[in-house]
């Protein structure tokens, strides 16, 4: 027999702080000053960790080399998805006292829970693979993220205790952000998937149980032209 189990417990407070200014989708300089003051704000006030959403791994750089200068005492660790297990798993498992600024990407939005954080500052913003249709590549583009996402993020900062999100745009910019990101695979030429599932033994693609089904045209398209590079047989 199945039983149920109720626990009543209150949700710790979330304060969430929007900017004055719109939100910016290039990381410039007037940017990383903004962060930098964003954060320096938000060291006043919390009192744990604090973990800093970036969009990739060379505006992660750019922001460790304005953050360090301005705050010596705090620890500035990197955590994104290029990162191997061992790695991630020294980030997480923290042993000391000290106080951390964490600049990850968005693998920290659901993949990785970061103990010992009570702040969130939200850039805003991701980047996604976005084919281009003339010259015939992929590129990385900075885009926003979506509402869920933003939701993601800021519940990072309450998990344990009351916490603090600091979005990077303003209260007017949240009800234009996309309710949910369209799966990337849906966008995705599949080569790379199809080369994957290949080597890992798949070749049926049409019945493989796909979280988010590619169209039958595309996954055919995508064999063939595999198959004219000589890649899939």
């Amino acid at each position: 027999d199945s039983s149920h189990i109720q626990i009543e417990q209150r949700p710790h407070k979330l304060n969430i702080y929007f900017q004055k200014t719109a939100q910016k989708l290039i990381c410039d300089s007037s940017f990383y000053d903004n962060l930098k003051n964003t954060t320096l704000e938000a060291t006043k006030i919390s009192k744990k960790d604090i973990l800093i959403f970036l969009p990739g791994t060379r505006e992660i750089l750019k922001a460790q080399s304005v953050l360090s200068p301005v705050l010596p005492a705090m620890k500035i660790e990197i955590v994104t998805g290029s990162m191997n297990l061992a790695q991630q798993k020294k980030i997480l498992n923290k042993t000391e006292s000290y106080r951390r600024i964490i600049l990850a990407t968005n693998v920290a939005e659901s993949s990785l829970t970061i103990p010992e954080t009570d702040c969130v500052i939200d850039s805003g913003l991701e980047k996604i693979v976005v084919r281009e249709k003339k010259m015939g590549f992929s590129k990385l583009e900075t885009v926003r993220i979506s509402q869920f996402s933003s939701t993601q993020r800021a519940g990072r900062a309450a998990r344990t205790s009351d916490g603090y999100c600091f979005k990077m745009w303003h209260e007017i910019d949240e009800r234009s952000l996309p309710e949910q990101k369209k799966p990337q695979i849906l966008s995705s030429e599949l080569y790379f998937e199809l080369l994957l599932l290949s080597n890992l033994g798949v070749t049926d693609f049409l019945n493989f149980s796909w979280l988010d089904r590619p169209t039958m045209n595309k996954l055919n398209s995508a064999t063939q032209q595999l198959k004219k590079w000589h890649l899939l047989n």
